[in-house]
């Protein structure tokens, strides 16, 4: 086990019954890394040389890849909900049915899933050509 499964599996431990507050805080941890890379990957010692660069575009892909499955598993809960008693949408919903709402964000998650998937298309292209990159010297990487 590596450290990164490590440190996930202290985060969001696999086996039922799950902890939701777990789940939250494993999709802010997310938001969070990407919102990190986004920064440090503005500065060139981030990714000094091409085979750098692939093993983030590599990670990001595998990110990614996984993302349609849980936007469609997501949409799939959120409709086991519509018909429950005590169901109700907020203020902001501005008087929508509770069932038109989850019908609304179901849609919207399974367009994102699609999407999504172009994404993963487009990154594994992406990483098919950075893995042919290289610098033989790295004192001429800009």
């Amino acid at each position: 086990m590596t450290d990164i499964d490590r440190w996930a599996a202290e985060i969001l431990p696999l086996g039922e019954p799950y902890d939701p507050q777990a789940v939250a805080d494993a999709a802010r941890l997310t938001a969070e890394l990407v919102r990190r890379l986004c920064h440090v990957t503005i500065d060139d010692t981030a990714t000094p040389g091409p085979e750098h660069v692939d093993g983030v575009v590599a990670d990001v892909k595998a990110t990614v890849a996984g993302l349609p499955r849980l936007c469609r598993q997501l949409a799939d809960r959120l409709q086991r909900f519509a018909g429950t008693p005590g169901l109700y949408a907020d203020a902001l919903a501005r008087g929508a049915h509770p069932n038109l709402v989850i019908e609304c964000a179901v849609m919207a998650l399974r367009s994102a899933a699609a999407t999504l998937h172009m994404a993963d298309d487009d990154l594994s292209v992406a990483h098919n050509h950075t893995a042919r990159l290289g610098v033989h010297d790295p004192k001429d990487a800009p």
